[in-house]
């Protein structure tokens, strides 16, 4: 049996681990020993992947040499097969050391696209070419973005393995009644247009352009609504935003939950206009959903989303936004038959086993 560690930050509700959670039984099934190793304090999801059958380890990682001698005593203990890294920080100095420590084989997964300036650009680069051809680390992308990022600005040649969610999950609603009964847990009417977002408030994830194409739109329609489902350091002022606006009764702030999906069927159009993604799960998730989206010409989300196919993709402008938002609200025979376009290209080409099965040739 191989025994096969990963390498993770913080053990939250969120990409990586949520991804290893659901590929827990196809690990089994193909015979791996499979351990993950956290590096930083929170551990909220560590219950879930516990219950899910990995052996969980726990070092807090610092920027110190005692952490890497800490981390080689415990590789030399434990004798892995495969060591996976996913952290970005420090990933280098981790693969040096899984290298001492003698693990047969080193595989990174890049789960963003890292926009590194300057002479820091320049060490990570670096570390990258030293890592592939002298540490013998296999690199792999999530997405097309990031496999483009690396190669063009980093001179990284990665492998894409692409993410993956719980299709079963994330399924479109089964009819109408479905819809309608969870509009109504939110006190919304059923000839509405919902958009919703999901993801934490931040710069990046830009939510400010959603509200201020609402407020637009809602010079035009009074039936509007934007629920946003996360949380995050922006959230007061975006809040507040809302309120000068004066259209705080037609956001919903719902805050963390796990009721995400119950929330996408209830509404029409997702909207996401990051400034830069790996991938985007939560564009994922309510792709597989059959929600229509409208997403900047970013990193991450064109890889998603195929213009006038399964939603729109716009530059980076709120008046764009909000007109490509107003295009779908008009026409929603249009957005069912983009929603259906959506759960295909999901079930197409973001398959669970699909990508565990090319990610353990490289194991």
């Amino acid at each position: 049996m191989k025994k096969v560690l990963h390498i993770l930050g913080h053990l939250r509700y969120s990409g990586a681990e949520v991804m290893l959670a659901l590929a827990a039984p196809y690990f089994r099934e193909q015979g791996l020993d499979t351990h993950i190793l956290s590096i930083g304090e929170e551990k909220d999801y560590a219950p879930v992947l516990e219950e899910r059958g990995y052996t969980l380890h726990h070092i807090q990682g610092t920027k110190t040499l005692s952490y890497f001698i800490k981390l080689y005593k415990f590789l030399k203990e434990q004798r892995y097969d495969v060591v996976h890294i996913h952290p970005e920080s420090v990933s280098f100095w981790h693969a040096l050391t899984i290298k001492l420590a003698g693990s047969k084989s080193i595989v990174r997964t890049v789960h963003n696209v890292f926009q590194y300036q300057g002479f820091l650009r320049f060490v990570r680069a670096f570390q990258r070419i030293v890592a592939r051809k002298f540490l013998s680390v296999k690199f792999f992308s999530i997405g097309p973005s990031v496999e483009e990022f690396e190669r063009k600005h980093l001179f990284n040649e990665t492998v894409v393995i692409p993410n993956w969610i719980d299709m079963n999950r994330f399924m479109p609603a089964k009819d109408e009644q479905e819809i309608l009964v969870n509009r109504q847990k939110l006190g919304i009417g059923s000839d509405a247009l919902v958009l919703v977002s999901v993801g934490a408030s931040t710069e990046v994830k830009n939510q400010r352009d959603i509200i201020t194409a609402t407020a637009n739109l809602l010079k035009q329609r009074k039936d509007i609504y934007y629920i946003h489902v996360g949380d995050g350091p922006l959230q007061p002022e975006l809040k507040a935003y809302t309120a000068e606006l004066g259209i705080s009764d037609k956001v919903y702030f719902v805050g963390q939950t796990r009721q995400v999906r119950e929330i996408l069927i209830a509404s029409d159009i997702f909207v996401m206009p990051s400034r830069f993604e790996g991938l985007g799960n939560s564009l994922l998730e309510a792709l597989s959903c059959a929600v229509p989206a409208v997403v900047y010409n970013v990193y991450g989300l064109k890889d998603l989303v195929e213009n006038k196919k399964n939603g729109y993709i716009v530059e980076q402008d709120p008046t764009l936004l909000e007109n490509a938002i107003a295009k779908l609200a008009d026409d929603k025979q249009m957005r069912k038959k983009m929603g259906k376009e959506a759960r295909q290209k999901v079930l197409r080409d973001y398959d669970m086993k699909k990508s565990i099965d090319k990610m353990l040739v490289y194991y």
